[in-house]
């Protein structure tokens, strides 16, 4: 479970105390169960804080949240596949492989039809999501990088599609892996 916040607004100057004070957090958690823990725990952090400075606590919690990615590692499989046959290079790095890279939408979607979140190396040691990062996403390399990624994708697809026992398969795995509904219902 992790929480990441920013003061939105915390006042103009240091030495006065602001009228209103304004925090941008966002929880994250493994399942359906560590988030409402986590809601709870943060929620009574919160309040605690704010009488603790004798202050009034509000919240307003996003209508969409993003759930937990389920990959699905018979398709990933493939597009590792796909992605080393192109020259593209993957990670033995356990850390690196089980840390999570952030929220995204695609969690939703995955309890829902089969998915991946394919990464791939554009040549740099910077932070994912930091300013170098993002400077390094407009190098050659990164453009290299991300047509050869966009390459195995569409192979990875056309395998799937002209493949019916590994299509089977990819429902098979998809359905055990999500017993439960995403924390957004879709229409």
């Amino acid at each position: 479970m992790q929480i990441h916040g920013i003061i939105n607004n915390g006042g103009l100057r240091p030495n006065i105390i602001p009228g209103e004070t304004e925090m941008k957090i966002y929880l994250r958690a493994r399942d359906h169960i560590d988030m409402a823990i986590l809601t709870q725990k943060a929620n009574a952090a919160f309040v605690a804080a704010g009488k603790a400075t004798g202050c009034e606590t509000h919240f307003d919690f996003t209508e969409n949240p993003y759930s937990a990615l389920l990959s699905n590692t018979p398709m990933a499989d493939v597009y590792q596949r796909q992605a080393e046959s192109l020259g593209l290079q993957f990670t033995g790095d356990v850390d690196l492989l089980t840390t999570s890279c952030g929220s995204t939408d695609t969690g939703n979607i995955s309890h829902i039809v089969p998915c991946i979140l394919p990464t791939f190396a554009i040549g740099t040691d910077a932070s994912y999501q930091s300013e170098a990062f993002a400077e390094a996403c407009g190098t050659e390399e990164a453009h290299n990088a991300s047509i050869l990624a966009s390459k195995a994708v569409a192979l990875t697809a056309l395998e799937v599609m002209s493949k019916p026992e590994l299509m089977e398969e990819i429902k098979n795995v998809s359905r055990a892996d999500s017993p439960t509904a995403p924390l957004t219902l879709w229409p």
